[in-house]
């Protein structure tokens, strides 16, 4: 059964919203050049994003309720650094592999 996640209390939100979006952008990021470029393609480009998670959505797997290998689905937008203009999406789901702690 889908249903929308129940809200943490807000320092979990802030401190779950803060690694979500920090991985994400992270991954997004991150890539390595092939070793036959020069030195100068080698530099790396840091992108700052900011994720408006407006989608996300769990499925239980077993019982109701916050438990381990719950799914969670998001298709969320991607904005700039200053969170106000859109700059892209991005989607994809995740286990649940630690229980929140309210």
């Amino acid at each position: 059964m889908l249903k929308k996640p129940s809200l943490p209390s807000k320092p979990a939100q802030l401190a779950t919203g803060a690694t979500v979006v920090l991985a994400r952008a992270t991954i997004a990021a991150t890539t390595q050049p092939p070793a036959h470029q020069t030195e100068r393609h080698r530099a790396s480009t840091r992108i700052t994003v900011v994720e408006h998670a407006e989608t996300d959505t769990v499925a239980d797997t077993g019982r109701t309720g916050d438990r381990l290998g719950d799914l969670l689905a998001f298709g969320n937008p991607l904005y700039d650094a200053t969170g106000r203009h859109q700059i892209a999406t991005d989607q994809g789901s995740c286990i649940r592999t630690q229980v929140a702690k309210v």
